[in-house]
């Protein structure tokens, strides 16, 4: 296999190939398989507390009802 690659630097694929009775996607997936795993990307900007968890409400109180200027009346 090795020396398919180092044959395809200066003549390409197919003839490597044809020579040795090998299927070029077979010598690329075992370059691919064999190839060093380079490290991750870092991921995205993490979101803010308050984006992640929402806004706090407390458990013990209801949210304020309208304020006495502020009823009207459905008709």
């Amino acid at each position: 296999m090795r020396s398919v690659n180092d044959l395809a630097v200066h003549v390409g694929m197919t003839a490597p190939c044809q020579a040795f009775g090998l299927n070029r996607g077979f010598v690329y997936r075992d370059r691919a398989r064999h190839r060093a795993i380079g490290p991750r990307r870092a991921p995205p900007a993490r979101l803010s507390a308050l984006r992640r968890n929402g806004p706090r409400v407390s458990q013990n109180h209801s949210p304020p009802g309208p304020a006495a200027g502020d009823a009207f009346i459905v008709v």
